[in-house]
């Protein structure tokens, strides 16, 4: 195809100034596909003013969107590129540059003695200069015997535009009238044509001897078989082991069709459950992966990439890194290629990508941006498959499936495209699934007292995972609707935006594919349907996950907490605190405790597995005998408990009424203190307003506490004879168990 566009020079120059035209020709006028060009430079020759006529310098730019690019290639369908050295760049012979580095030719019409020569020759890719450095042009181009011989050096380079530039430097005499320098063209040739039909110039700067500059500039029509292929990617995953909870090898495979759009963003939602075992890998430092310096100690996988226009694309490789963390995500990846064709090394390029966990599925989100071009050369990744191969590093969900996964794709020019399929795995049903169960009451475990729930889950390694899990409370709890109140809304709830004060408890989880304890919050959530509010358990870090339950009162007024769509991750435990104290949301009954109540649980796995367990609640410790107090200004202060009901005590605090506090510069004294506790010591710490007492051993079943006269003082000073009145002093006694007893005794003091 012969196609010839020219235009005439476009200069404010002086006269006798250099001139001449540009012409393109020779080109594929169809968008994205491989292409030669011609490039016609004419120079016309002032005889009698040469040194203002004669090119020394050119630098032609290619129109926009001839672009470098990987299906480049030579002799035998590899890229060669000749040495320096056998160019001869500066010796008056035929350069040594073999055919196989052969990528063009050239053509001039040189002024020698006055007379035109006709002189014609080659273009040789020349060797890189360093590794990262795009390659130079070697043109050589001479006549018959007794001719002169031109040999010319172009250097190649890519501006911030895209815009593809050969420029030399150092023309060398006889002048010439005329340059034709052809790149070939052929489905690997260097350049390929715009991305799209449109009119695109290029233009020549040229500078004379005496350093008189001018401008020519010429168009280029891409106006044939515009119709493109539509950006229309497709994502495929699929695993080496198909079996449900291996670990096992998971490919990744992302493809476009060629000519259509090329790749800009993806993020890329994989299967629930589908996980990595992240905690087993070194991660990669940030300033090691931007400088290329990622261990094998971090390496995760391998990739392939197919790049290039046409039909003869080539094939890039290269390794995928564990790295930190950014804010927010469950992991950081770099993935490495080396950007090698044939004998030019453009060295490597990073592609950093970000790993998401969904916080209501545990799907993990790869989401990264596909670079244009590096190095100058369009990349044109037409596809590429990731293999994560590091042993004991992906873990199979525990579900069968199919489990679904999509990508979200959008172009170089901003055009999303939503796609995706599903993936089955195997044998779920033959996995062991035997989770236990823990449970305790304590803190306020007395009649109407707001206890603490602690709950712990433990599950075994290899085992499915849970899916759902129902807890059934013992007899005798209930919910306490007057603390029911300050409930989250679930839209507030799954914004993480809860206020503190609908926080009821801590939850904390570890899972098998990290070591770190995964730390959260529960709070009351609304949940829709539901005359109670439900459970909701916020995990934040690294593996941040929402989970809300409903909460219930069965048929025998027992409390039931049911978690129907717990993600799948391979939890090992889960410890569950709910609040005690006056605002806790649970509240013990008024009547006497049941002896054989229990707690009842039943799960179920991913793989559909059912398990059951039932544990005892014992009922509650009796409670410590009533406090025996006498308080006055005059003689000060004794406590006395006979007997902790059975339990041993870890502290005890009084705490003064209105109107009393301790004089501390006596009360601290030993002279002043009388302690007597069964089989231990004690530390006596006091304040303004109470004094604490900590057993030295966990053997205290009985305390005697003597603060002599003039230990405790009245707030406003009363004459000796006043009369008794009546005041409350507040007890607080903490158990070796956990439990904890409160008492209100009212006495008369002076």
């Amino acid at each position: 195809m012969l196609v010839t566009v020219a235009c005439a020079l476009s200069a404010a120059a002086p006269a006798h100034a250099i001139g001449g035209s540009l012409v393109f020709s020779d080109y594929d006028r169809k968008p994205a596909v491989p292409t030669g060009l011609t490039t016609v430079l004419s120079v016309p020759v002032d005889p009698a003013n040469p040194a203002a006529s004669q090119l020394r310098r050119l630098q032609l730019t290619l129109p926009q969107g001839f672009d470098l690019g990987p299906q480049m290639s030579t002799g035998a369908g590899r890229l060669q590129t000749c040495p320096a050295d056998d160019f001869a760049v500066h010796g008056a012979v035929a350069s040594a540059c073999s055919g196989a580095t052969k990528i063009g030719s050239v053509g001039m019409t040189a002024s020698d003695g006055g007379a035109s020569v006709a002189l014609t020759g080659d273009v040789y890719l020349g060797a890189q200069a360093a590794v990262g450095e795009l390659p130079s042009l070697f043109v050589e181009a001479a006549g018959g015997a007794g001719e002169p011989r031109v040999k010319l050096v172009g250097g190649l380079s890519v501006d911030l535009d895209g815009r593809t530039s050969v420029s030399f430097n150092e023309i060398p005499a006889p002048p010439f009238s005329e340059l034709r320098l052809t790149l070939f063209g052929s489905d690997q040739a260097l350049l390929g044509t715009p991305a799209v039909c449109g009119t695109f110039a290029g233009t020549a700067s040229l500078t004379a001897s005496d350093g008189s500059t001018a401008i020519a500039a010429a168009p280029v029509a891409i106006d044939q078989d515009c119709s493109l292929p539509a950006f229309a990617p497709s994502f495929s995953m699929w695993a080496d082991d198909p079996q449900a909870g291996a670990q096992a090898t998971t490919m990744l495979a992302l493809t476009r069709e060629d000519r259509s759009p090329r790749f800009g963003t993806s993020r890329l939602s994989l299967p629930s459950g589908l996980l990595a075992n992240i905690g087993s890998v070194p991660e990669c430092p940030f300033s090691d992966a931007e400088a290329v310096r990622c261990g094998a100690d971090s390496q995760i996988g391998t990739i392939e990439a197919v790049a290039g226009l046409g039909p003869n694309p080539r094939l890039l490789t290269g390794n995928v890194f564990i790295t930190p963390r950014a804010p927010g995500a469950v992991a950081g990846v770099s993935i490495v290629v080396r950007a090698r064709v044939g004998d030019v090394d453009l060295g490597e390029f990073v592609l950093p990508a970000r790993v998401d966990l969904r916080p209501d599925s545990a799907g993990l989100e790869v989401s990264y941006a596909m670079p244009a071009r590096f190095r100058g050369v369009a990349l044109n990744v037409r596809s590429f498959r990731v293999r994560l191969d590091r042993p004991s590093f992906m873990l199979n969900p525990s579900s069968c499936g199919p489990l679904a996964y999509s990508a979200t794709l959008t172009s170089e020019h901003g055009q999303a495209v939503f796609g995706g399929s599903a993936i089955s795995y195997t044998g779920c049903g033959s996995l062991a699934f035997a989770p236990t169960l823990s449970a305790q009451l304590t803190g306020e475990t007395g009649p109407l007292g707001h206890p603490n729930v602690r709950v712990a889950l433990n599950a075994r390694g290899g085992d499915s995972t849970l899916k759902g899990a129902t807890v059934t409370l013992p007899r005798g709890v209930a919910a306490d609707l007057n603390n029911l109140k300050n409930i989250c809304p679930r839209a507030v709830f799954d914004a993480v935006a809860c206020s503190a004060a609908q926080r009821v408890g801590t939850a904390t989880a570890r899972v098998a594919v990290t070591p770190e304890p995964i730390p959260g919050d529960v709070y009351l959530v609304q949940t829709e349907g539901e005359t109670l509010p439900g459970l909701g358990l916020s995990f934040t870090g690294r593996y941040a996950q929402r989970v809300v339950s409903s909460v219930r009162v069965n048929n025998e007024q027992r409390l039931v907490t049911r978690f129907e769509t717990i993600p799948d991750l391979p939890l090992r435990s889960l410890d569950m605190d709910i609040f005690g104290g006056k605002n806790g949301p649970i509240r013990m009954s008024s009547g006497v405790c049941q002896p054989g109540s229990v707690w009842d649980a039943a799960f179920v796995g991913h793989g559909g597995q059912l398990s059951s367990h039932t544990i005892a609640a014992p009922c509650a410790p009796s409670l410590a005998k009533r406090s025996a107090i006498t308080l006055s200004s005059l003689s000060g202060l004794t406590w006395r408990i006979s007997n902790m009901g059975g339990r041993t005590l870890q502290t005890a605090k009084l705490t003064l009424p209105s109107g009393f506090l301790f004089v501390r510069n006596r009360a601290r004294l030993r002279q002043y203190q009388v302690v007597k506790l069964t089989g231990s010591a004690a530390k006596v710490t006091v304040t303004s307003k109470a004094v604490i007492l900590t057993p030295r051993t966990k053997t205290t079943r009985s305390l005697s506490l003597k603060l002599k006269a003039g230990s405790v003082a009245r707030t406003k000073p009363v004459k000796a004879s006043a009369p008794l009145r009546r005041v409350k002093v507040k007890v607080r006694l903490g158990f070796t168990d956990g439990t904890v007893q409160n008492q209100t005794i009212t006495l008369r003091a002076r």
